[in-house]
């Protein structure tokens, strides 16, 4: 996947013992222009019981996602914007 944006909550499924989500640029909307967004494997007071991997796939070759003209995040990232 080349990017995931979350509007809303993205959750890791605690039925599985083992998950992987993979893309060159996470997105988790923090809600100023919409719904604000959350990603979510387990709590403080419940853990994610299993293993949870996030891989951010991005190379040198990968193409910047620009915010705006101040702001950009790289080739690969995980970013609350």
């Amino acid at each position: 996947m080349d990017r995931l944006t979350i509007y809303g909550e993205l959750f890791f499924d605690e039925a599985r013992a083992s998950t992987k989500l993979q893309a060159n640029l996470i997105i988790i909307a923090a809600g100023t222009n919409g719904p604000s967004g959350l990603l979510r494997a387990g709590t403080a007071e419940v853990p994610f019981p299993g293993t949870a991997i996030i891989q951010l796939n991005g190379n040198f070759a990968s193409e910047a996602y620009i915010f705006d003209e101040d702001r950009d995040a790289g080739n690969m990232a995980l970013v609350r914007n």
